[in-house]
């Protein structure tokens, strides 16, 4: 749509028809329009055209004088359309609105919602963006503020200003694209999780309590367990100026940590929580060390057949904890197989229940089961009664998490209770720091789990260090 020059005149009559109206546009090469009326007053018409910068829609009403002849409001008519099609503004640009009472600038109030196009990914590297004249025009503010806000894009890495060429949209790189002084009075705290599930919601309520204290008020973003997904709300968020975004056991793409590995100075500080590749500020947690604490456990008992249901080992927590159970079992001297490890493609109940009736099928049932999570252990016990076998006196089970069923099913299940309340505080104050600009090198911190000790692994109930 574009901001249109409209004089005033109209042709002596007669009125142009329908047919010399549609005669005049073909001549011009428009076809996809409509004329929505004629009369004395004005010619209102339509065109809809896709082009290659999107769908155009040009909507106006051209006016009419009758002191020119039926000669002049042609090539009159013919000029308005020449001009106006062939610079028409896309839609798009026309979703910046601007608070004229604002205490904030008309330059900047355009500069961040182009900013947030940009990052959604609605205004592409390299598209051109509307001349300062005409968009002044079309969003009814001065030809200067238009002007200030391009520059304050391109000084923000934005866009590039070319003589001759206009102004162009570049990459939005979350990295690069602001400084963190203009985020000073922001007071909101991102924090990305992959499913709202009473794990995180422990680590949220930790990060809650420390980000209340300092007068920020966290907003929680679920990613449905999608990294790319999570790395598009990262941007769309930083675009915005939240203060800090924490990102919990997502990741991001291999592409998107080589960033951060070359852009130390973010304008939004990012943490990781659980998530072991990151190279920059992270909190971890000693999964192998954990699933190792478990299987030294199991083998204290005399279970000398283990096995291990864990989640992909390419997942960084799937890795971990496979280390973590080869580990313990070469460190009392036992062999390890990759047999004796059970792929499950999740951390759910039904899973459990799937895999352990694979093992009794293939004849492959173990004697004691380490498992990457509580709930998979609660679905191998159910499978195992279901058979017609007893924990532990059939088979011993340890879990990982120590979610509330854990001690209430029957047996009570032991397993590795993590500190999750504390790991969302702890990840909280490093947000506080790097905001304070007390950090000087990516923070490195890992928490380490603690075996609960009740019925399903053969003990009495209590916590071991």
């Amino acid at each position: 749509m574009r901001c249109l020059l409209i004089e005033t005149f109209t042709p002596h009559p007669p009125i142009p028809s329908q047919a010399e109206l549609l005669q005049f546009f073909y001549k011009l090469g428009i076809h996809n329009f409509s004329i929505c009326w004629i009369s004395l007053i004005s010619i209102r018409f339509k065109i809809d055209e896709l082009r290659d910068d999107g769908q155009v829609n040009y909507n106006t009403e051209f006016p009419l004088n009758k002191a020119t002849n039926s000669h002049v409001w042609v090539d009159k008519l013919k000029l308005f359309v020449i001009i106006n099609y062939n610079n028409m503004i896309h839609k798009k640009f026309l979703i910046p609105k601007i608070v004229k009472n604002s205490s904030i600038p008309a330059a900047n109030q355009l500069a961040r919602q182009l900013t947030w196009l940009i990052a959604d990914g609605v205004i592409k590297k390299g598209e051109k963006l509307p001349t300062i004249r005409d968009y002044a025009e079309v969003l009814n503010i001065h030809h200067h503020t238009v002007r200030a806000a391009y520059h304050l894009m391109k000084d923000r890495n934005l866009v590039s200003i070319k003589p001759r060429i206009g102004t162009l949209a570049k990459e939005y790189l979350p990295f690069m694209s602001d400084s963190l002084d203009e985020y000073v009075d922001q007071e909101m705290i991102g924090i990305l999780v992959p499913s709202l599930s009473d794990f995180y919601q422990h680590i949220i309520a930790g990060v809650e309590s420390i980000a209340l204290e300092s007068r920020l008020i966290p907003v929680v973003f679920s990613c449905h367990e999608d990294p790319v997904f999570a790395e598009k709300v990262y941007k769309k968020l930083s675009a915005r100026g939240l203060k800090g975004i924490i990102n919990i056991s997502m990741g991001f793409s291999d592409d998107f940590f080589e960033e951060f590995k070359h852009n130390s100075n973010m304008n939004v500080p990012l943490i990781f929580l659980d998530v072991a590749d990151a190279v920059t500020h992270r909190l971890t947690i000693d999964t192998s060390g954990a699933i190792g604490l478990a299987t030294n456990h199991l083998l204290d008992h005399g279970y000398s057949d283990l096995a291990m249901i864990n989640c992909p080992a390419d997942w960084p927590i799937g890795r971990e904890a496979l280390k973590g159970f080869r580990q313990g079992l070469e460190s009392r001297g036992k062999e390890f197989s990759q047999t004796s490890v059970f792929t499950v493609p999740d951390f759910g109940f039904e899973a459990g229940r799937f895999i352990v009736g694979r093992m009794l099928q293939d004849n492959a049932l173990p004697r004691g089961i380490v498992t990457i999570s509580d709930n998979l252990a609660l679905g191998a016990i159910s499978a195992l009664k279901d058979n017609g076998l007893q924990v532990p006196d059939d088979v011993a089970i340890i879990g990982f998490n120590d979610i509330f069923p854990a001690s209430i099913i029957n047996p009570p299940l032991s397993t590795i209770a993590l500190p999750l309340f504390d790991m969302g505080q702890q990840t909280m104050l490093s947000m506080n720091r790097v905001l304070m600009g007390k950090m000087e090198r990516w923070i490195h911190k890992k928490f380490s789990g603690k075996l609960v000790i009740r019925n399903s692994c053969g003990c009495q109930s209590q916590i071991s260090d």
